[in-house]
């Protein structure tokens, strides 16, 4: 007869392919009527938004945008620093294994390099290399057995497997307003060249079908002075948001995380009380990327004997990801970094954008080592009229080792890294000092299956083994009171009853007497 079992039903996302890819964006842009000619491009850069993500068949399609911002010297005497932003579509397509099922597309994507070459005044190439990463999940269903239903003569043993589940996931944007007023001694706003923004998270709280997403926008916008000089002025301000956005799923259980992508930045110039323009209207578009999980503890049968009569089990094999550890660290990186011979000194620093990478991760001798680098673009106002405003990229490089000692081999680590702060000091005139402290956070699981009972089939008129109605028995190596219990069809409570052991911890050659 089958032995009714209890069993709980897990609703898991299946992981069924991760691509990493890159795709080059290439294009002219052509100057605005209203703006100069260009004589000197001082700086180019970019950031890369997604517009659209699909699968048709067994491919899966990213689209996007490679949003541009360059600063440039026009023709002429004037020597004022001028500004153009302009954006260039791209369509990345990859292959993917889907076995027919239909799956959920997510997609990252970033700006790894960027170049520019000016064909003329009025028209400029540009050309950028985007990393993109795409991962496939499907809905799955597992059912594991936990206990019995029946009072039978039966033993069970049972094993804890740990096993992440992605619960809800969802992509929204967050539009954070602020209208700043110009601190006393700047001078008014004649035009605006560059507006810069950085998403620093703080704090998420998953609720009922909600979340609460909290943290600040840092705000860095480059402006000519409204007076005859039209001086170079830049103006700093950081930005609180927080917001609460519907996601399907969600509740206050779950590990929240979410990942924040500047899609767009607004300004808007506007006059004070006295008719000056002095203030300041600034518009952030952020995504925030959203997803909720849950870590599950599952007490399931993994095997089972028949105290009379026998039994026999059937198992089945569940290749559910299994998380192993999940850990954070807190990494402070603190370099010196000087200016190349070429550069002019510099005035101010504008700006300094960080965005970490993890390079390598390896796991051994109970260890997972996390390398990866900072890439930092430093842009500065120069006392070189010639070039009034010029920017340099920099490296810094981090390591992190985290012990993990229960880790199991075939384990497979995924590590992020985010800048939550980022500092700079000007030493003399070529030489800038900088901090940065970098949040990573490791995620360990193990993609091998495990093995659970299904089933259990027990025949109550099965001859027994003949056995003694006591044993002496010496401990050998590997042995368990499981299997010790199990071989002499009796129970591990009743070996515990009558020997002085309290625990699974046994010596080998330790004496246990086996009463049935």
């Amino acid at each position: 007869m089958s032995i009714s079992l209890k069993k709980e039903t897990l609703n898991l996302n299946e992981i069924i392919c991760t691509k990493y890819g890159q795709t080059t964006v290439e294009g002219d842009l052509i100057v605005p009527d209203v703006k100069p000619d260009i004589s000197k491009v001082l700086q180019a850069d970019g950031n890369v938004i997604i517009t659209d993500k699909s699968i048709s068949g067994d491919r899966a399609f990213v689209s996007g945008e490679l949003k541009v911002n360059i600063l440039y010297l026009p023709d002429g005497d004037s020597g004022q620093v001028k500004s153009m932003t302009s954006s260039l579509p791209f369509r990345y397509m990859t292959d993917i294994s889907r076995d027919g099922q239909t799956p959920v597309l997510t997609a990252e994507a970033e700006v790894e390099n960027m170049g520019f070459s000016l064909i003329n005044s009025r028209k400029i190439n540009i050309r950028g290399t985007v990393g993109i990463n795409v991962k496939a999940t499907v809905s799955a269903t597992a059912e594991l057995a936990v206990g019995t239903d029946e009072d039978v003569p039966i033993e069970i043993a049972k094993k804890t497997v740990r096993v992440l589940n992605s619960a809800c996931e969802s992509e929204q944007g967050i539009t954070v307003r602020q209208q700043i007023e110009l601190p006393a001694g700047k001078p008014s706003i004649g035009e605006v060249l560059k507006a810069d923004a950085t998403v620093i998270p703080r704090e998420i709280h998953m609720l009922e079908n909600s979340v609460t997403l909290s943290g600040e926008v840092k705000i860095v916008v480059l402006y000519l002075s409204a007076d005859e000089n039209e001086s170079l002025q830049f103006l700093e301000t950081v930005v609180p948001f927080e917001e609460t956005i519907d996601v399907a799923g969600s509740n206050d259980a779950l590990d929240g995380e979410a990942d924040y992508s500047v899609k767009d930045i607004y300004c808007e110039v506007m006059e004070d009380a006295d008719g000056d323009r002095r203030l300041l209207g600034v518009e952030a578009v952020i995504g925030a990327a959203v997803k909720g999980s849950e870590t599950l503890n599952i007490n399931t049968v993994s095997d089972a004997y028949a105290l009379r009569g026998e039994a026999v089990c059937i198992n089945k094999v569940y290749n559910i990801e299994r998380i192993i550890d999940k850990l954070t660290a807190q990494v402070t990186q603190k370099d010196m970094t000087e200016l190349p011979e070429y550069m002019p000194n510099i005035s101010q620093v504008f700006n300094c954008v960080a965005n970490p990478h993890v390079e390598s991760i390896r796991a051994e001798d109970g260890k997972v080592i996390i390398d990866g680098v900072v890439s930092v673009n430093i842009l500065y106002m120069s006392e070189d009229e010639n070039m009034p405003v010029a920017d340099f990229p920099h490296s810094i490089k981090f390591n992190h080792i985290f012990n993990v000692p229960d880790m199991e081999s075939g384990a497979v680590c995924d590590a992020r890294a985010e800048i939550e702060h980022i500092n700079y000091k000007l030493g003399a005139m070529r030489d800038i000092e900088l901090r940065c402290v970098i949040g990573i956070t490791v995620k360990i699981v193990t993609e091998n299956g495990f093995t659970a009972v299904e089933e259990i089939e027990w025949n109550e008129d099965a001859p027994m083994p003949s056995l003694p109605n006591m044993t002496v028995y010496f401990v050998q190596p590997g042995d368990t009171l499981w299997n010790i219990a199990k071989r002499y069809r009796t129970t591990v409570e009743n070996i515990l009853e009558h020997n002085n052991v309290d625990s699974d911890n046994l010596q080998i050659g330790q004496r246990l007497f086996i009463l049935r």
